[in-house]
């Protein structure tokens, strides 16, 4: 199935959103809804949804874990056998079936399931991928290029890196980001007005962060 825009009334998109999440939490520890769904968008053109799988630790013959496999790709595959869900391409025709990624039709209604995968950190990809996307490339922009993130650190593989010490910050809520930050939180629906630390000050003085 190809990607093609559609239009959903956003209590469509969460009852349908609210469906798959029951379906994969079996195998995940956690799920939240993400994008336009989450900043209460009078529109949604497709479904984001933001996982932390359960993983099975893989072994050597000494018995030391060497890697992790995520539980829920088996799932994912076994709803492909069945026909409950289908891979979507994009519009260049590009499936997208990673263990980070996964972009599937079900029940006909397109959604974008992005699993967070160690080190990448459930708070830095909650941020990411709530939106809009003009928010979220602030927030991984140095200030000292027009961002919104502090000079000192990085985000890369999903995660907030020190840029002295290549040191992974954990932040496993969104919340810490901000903290981390120095930023009051702001709400998902009121993140589509910041664009500079003048406007976080301004959302601040009319008390809605």
């Amino acid at each position: 199935m190809s990607d093609k825009s559609v239009e959903m009334h956003p209590y469509t998109a969460l009852g349908i959103a609210n469906q798959f999440r029951a379906l994969i939490f079996p195998d995940c520890i956690r799920t939240n809804l993400a994008g336009s769904i989450r900043r209460g968008e009078s529109e949604v053109h497709d479904i984001e949804i933001i996982c932390e799988p359960t993983r099975t630790p893989v072994l050597n013959i000494f018995g030391d874990v060497v890697s992790w496999t995520s539980n829920l790709d088996d799932l994912m595959d076994s709803l492909l056998i069945t026909g409950e869900i289908c891979k979507r391409a994009d519009k260049h025709g590009r499936p997208a079936w990673g263990s980070k990624y996964k972009r599937l039709s079900y029940k006909g209604f397109p959604i974008d399931l992005f699993a967070v995968i160690p080190p990448a950190q459930y708070g830095v990809i909650m941020m990411i991928r709530t939106g809009p996307a003009e928010f979220s490339h602030k927030m991984v922009t140095p200030r000292y290029l027009g961002g919104l993130m502090p000079n000192e650190y990085q985000v890369k593989e999903g995660a907030l890196w020190d840029n002295v010490g290549e040191r992974l910050l954990v932040t496993p809520e969104e919340r810490r980001l901000f903290d981390v930050y120095g930023m009051p939180y702001i709400n998902p629906e009121d993140r589509k007005k910041v664009g500079s630390l003048l406007d976080v000050e301004r959302l601040m003085k009319m008390g809605v962060a």
